[in-house]
């Protein structure tokens, strides 16, 4: 019998729910630990680390117009047909979000941003050997964009973790490196490909 005080200590529903701990259950045993080094020194390490990424995350689709005059020449294609890579990279950016935040809640916001950061750049350095318009839709465009969306959305769930006091500071603060990156990027991507060429600047 439990007795008044509840169930008895051994009960095996209750020693099976403490033995299968979820991955997001570990991290939140963990939150007061990270809670008390919220707002510190690394913090703003990680804030820069964001917006660097937001601003490459975000710059490269808005200069894609700079290549559009070389890509139709170089594959001889229509407008449609040229517009189908920017549009597919601006998709898949934005429309992997839920991939990402399961990526994020299995192996944290680290290692996510890391693996897109190398589908990304994996992905522009094939689009930099297409021969046809579909080689690039699917490296510039699906495994960019894909690339692009793990970074993006795991620099943006980062900054909870590492800000809570100053949190509101940090996300306009982040929101910066979008606007340098829209600012920088076309500049250099016009340096870029008067001097390397548009399969030179993806590489």
């Amino acid at each position: 019998m439990g007795g008044e005080a509840g169930e008895p200590t051994g009960h095996p529903y209750r020693a099976a729910a403490t033995l299968a701990v979820r991955p997001w259950q570990r991290r939140q045993q963990r939150m007061p630990q990270a809670l008390e080094r919220a707002d510190g020194s690394w913090a703003w390490v990680v804030l820069l680390a964001t917006m660097v990424t937001q601003g490459l995350t975000l710059g490269f689709p808005t200069c894609i117009g700079i290549f559009f005059t070389e890509l139709q020449w170089e594959f001889q294609a229509s407008n449609s047909e040229t517009s189908w890579f920017p549009s597919i990279l601006t998709a898949v950016l934005h429309m992997a979000g839920p991939l990402c935040s399961i990526l994020v809640g299995r192996f944290g916001c680290r290692v996510t941003v890391m693996l897109g950061g190398v589908l990304a750049s994996l992905g522009m350095v094939a689009s930099s050997f297409s021969h046809n318009l579909s080689q690039l839709y699917f490296t510039a465009g699906f495994i960019t964009g894909l690339g692009m969306c793990f970074s993006f959305q795991s620099s943006i769930t980062v900054l909870g973790f590492y800000f809570v006091r100053r949190r509101v500071l940090a996300n306009a603060l982040a929101s910066m490196g979008v606007s340098l990156g829209i600012t920088l990027w076309p500049l250099l991507s016009r340096y870029l490909l008067e001097n390397l060429g548009w399969r030179g600047t993806f590489l």
